[in-house]
This record gives C-alpha cells, sequence and structure tokens, in this order.
C-alpha cells in the first residue's frame, strides 16, 4: 500500500496513517498500522512542510516535494 501526506508537524502523520488504516479490512489492518508507523517514523522530523509517499511493501518513503 501507498500513502502520500503532506504535513508539517509529525501529529499529522498518525491522524494520516490511522485513517488510511481504517478503510483496510480489520485482520489486517493492525499489521499494517505497525508497519506505517515504522516506515513513517524514519523519515519524518519537525517543523518543515513535506510531501511524502509511504511504501509497505518496500518499507520505503519517497519524499515528493519539501519547503
Amino acid at each position: 500500500m501507498k500513502l502520500r501526506v503532506t504535513f508539517k508537524t509529525p501529529d499529522a502523520m498518525r491522524y494520516a496513517i490511522i485513517e488510511a488504516c481504517g478503510k483496510v479490512d480489520i485482520e489486517k489492518r493492525e499489521a499494517l498500522l505497525e508497519s506505517l508507523n515504522y516506515t513513517a517514523n524514519r523519515y519524518v522530523r519537525y517543523n518543515e512542510y513535506i510531501t511524502v509517499e509511504f511504501d509497505t511493501e518496500t518499507q520505503g518513503a519517497t519524499v515528493v516535494s519539501q519547503v
């Protein structure tokens, strides 16, 4: 699964992950939530506007834009 978000604070990342996981089958939700949190926490910093695409299959992230 890929998730693309634009945000300034890490709290926005948490909300986006929860929203994305809400659309997934309940049996897969917990594993997906853990996977997205782990992947996102490796790339997110404070005080910047950033658009990032996270990929749970590769456990990677791509910075789409950063201000």
